[in-house]
């Protein structure tokens, strides 16, 4: 990878992510957190990048992690407060426009709107989604239109369903 800003750039080494699983793409504004050292090969001493962690810049960890936890909460069936976990269909619905333009990787999707919508609101939106088959999930993680192509109401989807349930106390 070679990261730039200003006038330095450097390359840094990613192990175990290949090219399709990487989920950032050129002009990203990102954090990342490296071990920076010397590497001598060949009888040359060059510095060395490790990437440890990479994150859109401005990410707040508290709230992620908060809604990460939530979410897993849900998940397992925990009692949760809805709203939190809720998504408008306004929102479903742009989460759904950035797939149809052209199929992404999940976790591209969540990067990209863990710092307005959400983590937990974009991972139910996501569950909703594919609950309904207006998208699908491959076995490499990327998101593209399911076979539902009409619209469809959200109440239709047994996760989004359960959360209005909650919200409304029935």
């Amino acid at each position: 990878l070679l990261f730039s800003k200003d006038n330095n750039s450097f390359q840094g080494l990613l192990f175990g992510v290949t090219k399709e699983e990487f989920c950032y793409e050129s002009g990203d504004i990102l954090d990342v957190a490296v071990n920076a050292g010397i590497n001598e090969y060949g009888g040359e001493r060059n510095i060395s990048v490790r990437i440890r962690a990479i994150r859109v810049s401005g990410t707040d960890d508290s709230r992620l992690f908060e809604e990460m936890d939530l979410t897993d909460r849900f998940i397992k069936g925990q009692n949760v407060e809805p709203e939190a976990l809720l998504p408008t269909r306004e929102e479903v619905g742009k989460i759904y426009k950035s797939i149809a333009l052209k199929p992404v990787l999940k976790d591209r999707i969540i990067s990209l709107n863990q710092n307005s919508l959400g983590y937990a609101k974009t991972a139910v939106a996501l569950m909703t989604l594919t609950q309904l088959n207006l998208v699908q999930l491959d076995k490499n993680r990327i998101l593209s239109l399911g076979s539902t192509r009409q619209k469809t109401e959200l109440t239709n989807s047994p996760i989004y369903k359960n959360l209005i349930e909650r919200r409304d106390g029935k």
